[in-house]
């Protein structure tokens, strides 16, 4: 019984050992995880201008953008334009109940960020 509680414990401890030398090797205080994994979720949540990991970088991929508007990559700048026109005027929160206003509202942000996106780039 002791040779078992023995071989846990060392066990118990290789792996303590193991997660603390992994945290290590990617910059992580171990002792601190938690405050650490709270702290990044927090910034994660914040908009895209005040996010750190998100300044500077593009809204969606072109590849994003044209699936999100159910769209070939062929499509022409009046097709992607009537196209955008159609799911803003189907997917805005007002058109539907208020307990589903949450659910359209972030569609139509992803819809308004995909054309965006096709804008930039020279698409539309």
């Amino acid at each position: 019984m002791k040779l078992k509680q023995f071989l846990l414990q060392m066990t118990a401890n290789l792996i303590d050992y193991e997660i603390r030398y992994q945290f290590k090797q990617h910059g992580i205080d171990p002792d601190n995880f938690e405050r650490q994994l709270r702290e990044f979720l927090e910034m994660a949540n914040k908009p895209r201008g005040q996010n750190p990991f998100l300044k500077g970088t593009p809204p969606l991929s072109t590849n994003d953008a044209y699936q999100i508007l159910g769209l070939k990559h062929t499509a022409s700048s009046k097709e992607i334009k009537t196209r955008y026109q159609k799911l803003v005027c189907e997917n805005h929160p007002d058109k539907h109940d208020k307990s589903k206003a949450d659910f359209y509202s972030k569609k139509l942000q992803k819809i308004v960020s995909a054309y965006n996106s096709l804008k930039e780039n020279g698409k539309v």
